[in-house]
């Protein structure tokens, strides 16, 4: 039995996919940073070095000018 060809349709990028591109960062986008929250955060997620030390390698990250990987890797390290 022959069927007919499948017509060949382009398909075109839905407006959900192209909402879904980073939005570079800009002073109103930027995300509030609730201390206080985060120490409750990382106590629930039992990580009390991060709790203790972050104020301390946050400072010391800002002085030397690192990346937030690096701030991240430091306190890792510190946990670990």
């Amino acid at each position: 039995m022959n069927r007919p060809p499948r017509p060949t349709t382009t398909k075109s990028a839905s407006p959900a996919r192209a909402s879904k591109k980073p939005v570079a960062s800009t002073p109103s986008s930027r995300p509030t940073t609730d201390i206080e929250k985060l120490s409750e955060q990382l106590k629930a997620l039992r990580l009390p070095i991060f709790r203790e030390q972050h104020p301390l390698v946050a400072d010391q990250a800002a002085r030397e000018g690192w990346t937030h990987l690096q701030f991240l890797a430091e306190l890792t390290s510190k946990e670990c």
